[in-house]
């Protein structure tokens, strides 16, 4: 499943209802690909993370690619 920017122009009710069907869909055994360029909210969300600027920055776990060195 790819979603380009989900969250943009919805309440945030509308919002955690997105979240809760994508992470019913993960436990399903479901791949979900999601541009995102809400940076605070990457953490709470998403557990795989690929940083791009131009360029492949870096790809993993989000606790241990999500950084600020990364984010430079």
């Amino acid at each position: 499943i790819f979603l380009d920017e989900p969250f943009v122009g919805i309440d945030s009710i509308s919002e955690e209802i997105i979240m809760t069907t994508l992470r019913n869909l993960k436990e399903q055994g479901k791949t979900i690909l999601i541009v995102h360029h809400d940076l605070g909210k990457v953490p709470h969300y998403f557990d795989q993370v690929l940083i791009l600027n131009k360029e492949l920055i870096a790809i993993g776990e989000t606790s241990s690619t999500f950084t600020e060195e990364n984010l430079k």
